[in-house]
């Protein structure tokens, strides 16, 4: 059984890491020093060994990861896959619109990530930029019909 670490609470070396790792994400560019630290809080920070799904496509999506470290491998056999590494994330959109996965996700290397759930996600609504429908949004919906 695979080991996952996970760490909360806040000291000022993992507050410095975890707010440079929202920094660098696409979603959340538009948000300022302030409100990137607001969102601390509502951050877990997990460990997980590589072979580790993160999310399975067309599965009602649970969590928004942001890899801090390692790789994983997103995709799947009919639209192909693809490499995320620090700073880009899984489940924005299906977390948005509480939809199901578009993609299946896994570790492809022991992978450092920040991770919300729907509660904590509600924090990013409050600050960030609803996601601009993509075809990938679009296959997601189509997916959970």
């Amino acid at each position: 059984m695979p080991v996952i670490t996970l760490r909360r609470g806040i000291d000022s070396g993992v507050e410095a890491s975890r707010l440079d790792t929202l920094r660098s994400t696409a979603e959340l560019a538009g948000c300022t020093p302030a409100e990137l630290r607001s969102l601390l809080p509502y951050v877990d920070e997990v460990t997980v060994p590589a072979g580790t799904r993160i999310a399975v496509r067309g599965e009602t999506s649970n969590q928004f990861v942001i890899v801090a470290e390692g790789r994983l491998r997103a995709g799947s056999p009919d639209y192909g896959w693809h490499t995320l590494l620090s700073g880009e994330t899984a489940g924005w959109a299906a977390m948005w619109e509480m939809a199901a996965n578009d993609e299946t996700v896994i570790a492809e290397t022991e992978v450092r990530l920040l991770v919300m759930g729907h509660a904590q996600f509600r924090a990013i609504k409050a600050i960030a930029q609803r996601p601009v429908p993509t075809e990938r949004i679009l296959r997601s919906h189509a997916v959970a019909l």
